[in-house]
């Protein structure tokens, strides 16, 4: 992998600001980034770089993040399904039904985009997890 590699980034929570953060330093070739539950108002969205955001209306974390600013992408805000509060909110497993409802949409611009990241290329995955311990 280069600079020149493209790449699509993805982040929940802090991990989220962390992809946002590469994909505006222009040291990457990125072709994407989606965020879910990350505070975006933080770190400005990339200029002309797709960006997706999915953010609880209950989850506390993206609210912390303000208003997204530069924002070249599309922000959406799903219940969770089943509903959940406070901290639960912002866990990455009530996430996945969000995201697959927001995917349901039919928005042309995020099914362009999902067209394009599926291309028959040949890529890697690349899977990072933070954790504290002690």
């Amino acid at each position: 992998m280069t600079h020149a590699t493209p790449l699509v980034i993805t982040g929940h929570s802090q991990g989220g600001l962390i992809g946002l953060a590469l994909a505006s330093s222009g040291r990457y070739t990125v072709d994407a980034v989606f965020t879910i539950g990350t505070p975006v108002g933080v770190v400005a969205d990339p200029l002309g770089v797709p960006t997706v955001h999915v953010a609880h209306p209950e989850d506390l974390v993206p609210a912390l993040g303000g208003t997204v600013r530069n924002a070249s992408g599309t922000t959406w805000f799903v219940h969770p399904d089943p509903r959940v509060l406070g901290a639960d909110a912002h866990r990455v497993e009530n996430y996945r039904s969000s995201s697959e409802a927001v995917v349901q949409l039919g928005d042309p611009a995020l099914q362009s985009l999902e067209s394009r990241i599926h291309a028959p290329t040949v890529g890697t995955a690349t899977w990072f997890r933070a954790m504290t311990s002690g």
